[in-house]
């Protein structure tokens, strides 16, 4: 109870605050910001349909309510579960989209889809939640015990083998997949980069060499933070339009800049960061859960 009593006053007090202070920066809110501030009402939500019924249920010692809110604090307390895994999965599905593929995630539909990854993890969260209100309900653990409870019977046993599996691998291992595999896209994106960079660095690139042997009439290159155009005229031929972003340079000097490579890495690595301790600390909450789960399941021994 003390246990539980602590995790509920830090929960409820971080996430208060987190979103206080998203609050105080609507006007500058970034994509990040957005799924920071559903993750954040997402545990909000654990802390009080999850951890205070528990906590109320413990210090109790059995459930005073109806069938109707025994199915419904059942579907809740499942359903907030799923909703902050799902929405740190989809926070890393954001980053990996924004750093390995920068040109989809920033395009003029953008906005429509971080909307769309949100809702989708509230709506993911929902169907994998309608099996609690159906399975649970108020009943006698035990048969002429007298005793009624908020419960489920798993009978044959074979179903409380397929229900603990089921939760594992929707709650557990499959959020971690994919989590991993968007932290190791990442990096992974992130050092190649940093390796093309200082390969480009010292020297002249091919791309120089050979832009630098184009023979053409007239060639005058308007470089600027918005559109320009390359005009590339011949007579009786064509026109070309390209845009282009930078500052003004001289046709040869085609090498990446150094400071582009810098803010690369201070806006993507800050972000990174962040939510690779999120994910670091959600695999330690939750690995000794889910071993001790699985441990119990399969070891007859340790039935108590």
């Amino acid at each position: 109870i003390l246990v539980q009593s602590v995790i509920l006053a830090l929960a409820v007090t971080g996430n208060t605050c987190v979103l206080a202070v998203l609050a105080r920066k609507r006007k500058v809110t970034s994509r990040m910001h957005v799924f920071i501030f559903h993750l954040s009402i997402a545990d909000l939500l654990v802390a009080i349909f999850n951890i205070l019924p528990q906590l109320i249920w413990d210090i109790t010692g059995t459930f005073y309510g109806g069938d109707a809110l025994c199915r419904y604090i059942k579907f809740m307390q499942i359903y907030v579960m799923y909703l902050s895994t799902y929405m740190l999965v989809m926070t890393a599905i954001d980053r990996y989209r924004a750093v390995c593929h920068p040109l989809s995630a920033f395009n003029s539909s953008s906005k429509t889809t971080i909307y769309a990854m949100i809702w989708a993890a509230y709506v993911i969260s929902g169907i994998l939640s309608l099996p609690q209100p159906i399975i649970f309900k108020i009943q006698e653990p035990e048969k002429g015990s007298g005793l009624w409870e908020c419960w489920v019977n798993f009978d044959p046993p074979w179903t409380m083998t397929l229900y603990v599996m089921s939760f594992t691998l929707a709650i557990y291992i499959v959020p971690l997949a994919l989590l991993m595999f968007a932290y190791m896209s990442i990096c992974w994106t992130i050092y190649q980069k940093h390796k093309t960079a200082k390969m480009n660095r010292p020297g002249v690139t091919k791309c120089d060499a050979s832009s630098s042997n184009l023979s053409l009439p007239s060639r005058h290159v308007y470089n600027s933070y918005m559109t320009t155009r390359l005009v590339l005229r011949s007579p009786g031929v064509m026109e070309r339009r390209s845009h282009l972003m930078g500052r003004h340079r001289s046709p040869a000097s085609t090498t990446p800049r150094a400071h582009s490579l810098r803010g690369f890495s201070r806006a993507k690595m800050k972000t990174v960061q962040l939510t690779f301790v999120v994910i670091v600390a959600y695999v330690l909450c939750w690995s000794p859960f889910f071993v001790s789960q699985l441990w119990w399941l399969y070891d007859v021994t340790q039935e108590n």
